[in-house]
């Protein structure tokens, strides 16, 4: 109708809303075998062992190694060179 305003939501505190990050880091699973990219060209290899429910950071544990943690600020690349089987969601 001519005149009227439909509003469907207001963001008030757009601070407060969940955030997802595009690294696709939420989608690695604890066992998966993983190559890390580092900054300065380095590579090392890995296992994922945990994950941040909204994929900001993830756990890998070093071949040869201790665990360590990479956020998405940190300027590295993560690639799954063996994954562990996905659960079935039909």
């Amino acid at each position: 109708m001519p005149g009227q305003e439909n509003t469907v939501f207001v963001l008030k505190e757009p601070e407060a809303l969940l955030h997802h990050y595009d690294m696709g880091w939420e989608y690695f699973l604890p066992g998966d075998q993983v190559t890390v990219s580092l900054a300065g060209g380095e590579t090392m290899k890995g296992v994922v062992s945990d994950v941040m429910p909204d994929g900001s950071a993830v756990w890998i544990r070093a071949n040869g190694g201790g665990r360590r943690l990479f956020g998405l600020h940190d300027g590295v690349e993560i690639r799954v060179t063996a994954a562990v089987p996905r659960p079935n969601i039909n």
